[in-house]
């Protein structure tokens, strides 16, 4: 899979801004797509959709209705297979990121099953030959 597109991932979690826009910037990421269902947080606003379409230095897309993973059983299957077949072409064609709030997408003590970009999406893009790397 060394010559397969690449899907590159991330949490914002409690980061700074400036330090997401660097994490993105110093892994040449040419858009971060949101998937996050939704695209707000009460308690960071730097990473409101609105704020986020405004201050990006790079492009941004929010997928969260095709892709998100709070209440993902009620996005029909196929914008669901919409949203992954996107992730693929972007993966082959540009440098993207997605991201949702959760920093590690791996299981951990305080969320058993991981984030959805690690049981959902992940594997999903990855049966389309779309190597993905979390960041």
């Amino acid at each position: 899979m060394a010559d397969a597109p690449t899907l590159f991932t991330c949490g914002h979690s409690t980061r700074p801004f400036e330090e997401l826009v660097h994490l993105l910037q110093s892994n040449g990421i040419t858009v971060l797509v949101d998937v996050r269902a939704v695209p707000k947080s009460r308690y960071y606003p730097q990473f409101n959709r609105s704020y986020l379409e405004a201050h990006l230095p790079i492009r941004y897309l929010w997928r969260g209705d095709k892709l998100g993973g709070k209440n993902a059983s009620q996005i029909p299957p196929e914008a669901f297979a919409e949203g992954i077949d996107e992730l693929t072409a972007l993966a082959a064609s540009e440098r993207p990121c997605m991201m949702c709030s959760e920093r590690s997408p791996t299981p951990t003590k305080w969320r058993k099953e991981g984030c959805h970009r690690w049981y959902s999406l992940t594997p999903a893009v990855e049966k389309k030959g779309v190597r993905v790397v979390h960041l």
